[in-house]
């Protein structure tokens, strides 16, 4: 149909990502938005009726297949890993469109990603730096054509910095320490919960538990069965939390608790605030990982932007947690230098994005008038 731009969205949550390139392309451009999503319930619905130029569309997934085989447009947006591995492949009509992948994460593209999940991608909005060398080793290392990566950044994290720095702080007489760990099997919840806790309790702390939401959905005996086994504490000393639409908790806590997580991201690097990370079995989705001799941020990190513990060592908690919390600025100053290092063009991920693909679509419709000039 000779669309110029497409985003497409697996489900609602993922429209985070993609939303400050939106926003500045419909601030800077006359260009039409044409967003197709697998969710019925996308929030894009609700946005496109107070914005003509967002053209929705719910496609379910089998539709799906033969949308995207027969898709003619300029440049596609997703951040769908492993594109043309599966099920989910290039356009079979147009041979040149522009397939372009914007990362849902700030970390590492070698460790928990699938090798090859993003081969066939054309260019990659990549975070930072590390993402950047890491994607030119696996194409030295495979044989692979040399994609576009472009220096963008992570809109996400502007956002979530900026919030963050317009909340007012909570007033609490005692430190809140928050314990968000990962869903896969040996996290935490399955792993060490009632230790952890336990260690935690009876140090003038508010203890929250925050599991992750597909943790309650596919293990919900379990989650039951452990706050009812902490059943007898007051709220305002240990408090599991079940209602995730606010991420109050997070950003108003002091220290956070994590295992394999990416939430340590958003918490550290948009408060600026440190993070205990348990040494649970690791989150591997590449087994050929090692082969970029490439330590992942995923791992470099741990003790960069707070401090790595294994399970059997959760006496040390209280003393490491009480540090934490007498040195707010010593890890204030530390994480924003991580962080610096770590993201490229902070405070303008957004924008960086929405200027690379209008040039994109751009480049495309100059392209087509002068194969049409020379036609005549």
């Amino acid at each position: 149909m000779g669309k110029h731009i497409v985003f497409y969205s697996e489900r609602s949550g993922f429209y985070k990502y993609m939303q400050g390139a939106i926003e500045w392309l419909l601030e800077n451009s006359d260009i039409r938005i044409h967003y197709v999503t697998s969710d019925s319930d996308d929030q894009i619905f609700t946005l496109a009726k107070v914005n003509p130029r967002i053209m929705p569309y719910y496609i379910g997934e089998k539709k799906l297949i033969t949308l995207m085989m027969k898709l003619d447009c300029d440049v596609c947006v997703m951040t769908l890993e492993d594109l043309d591995n599966f099920y989910i492949k290039r356009s079979y009509v147009r041979k040149d469109v522009k397939y372009v992948f914007m990362f849902h994460h700030m970390t590492s593209t070698h460790l928990v990603g699938r090798e090859g999940a993003y081969d066939n991608y054309d260019a990659l909005l990549c975070a930072g730096p590390h993402q950047l060398a890491e994607v030119r080793r696996a194409e030295e290392l495979r044989g692979l054509p040399h994609k576009e990566l472009v220096k963008c950044g992570y809109d996400l994290l502007d956002r979530q910095i900026a919030e963050y720095a317009k909340r007012q702080k909570p007033k609490s007489d005692k430190p809140t320490v928050l314990i968000a760990p990962s869903w896969q099997e040996d996290c935490i919840l399955d792993s060490c919960a009632e230790e952890l806790v336990g260690a935690l309790l009876g140090h003038g702390y508010h203890v929250i538990v925050r599991p992750h939401p597909e943790y309650t959905k596919r293990y919900h005996a379990r989650w039951e069965a452990l706050q009812s086994r902490f059943s007898k504490y007051p709220d305002d000393e240990l408090h599991f939390e079940n209602d995730f639409s606010s991420s109050d908790s997070i950003f108003d806590s002091d220290v956070l608790i994590t295992d394999w997580s990416s939430i340590f991201c958003e918490f550290s690097f948009a408060t600026l605030k440190p993070c205990v990370f348990i040494n649970t079995a690791m989150k591997v989705g590449n087994p050929n990982w090692k082969l970029l001799e490439m330590e992942p941020v995923d791992i470099s990190l741990r003790n960069q932007v707070g401090h790595a513990l294994d399970p059997a060592d959760l006496d040390l908690l209280p003393g490491i947690v009480s540090e934490m919390l007498a040195h707010p600025e010593a890890w204030r100053k530390k994480i924003e230098d991580v962080r610096s290092k770590l993201i490229f063009n902070l405070d303008q991920g957004g924008s960086v994005a929405g200027s690379y693909l209008l040039e994109c679509v751009l480049d495309k419709q100059n392209s087509r008038k002068e194969d049409d000039s020379e036609s005549r």
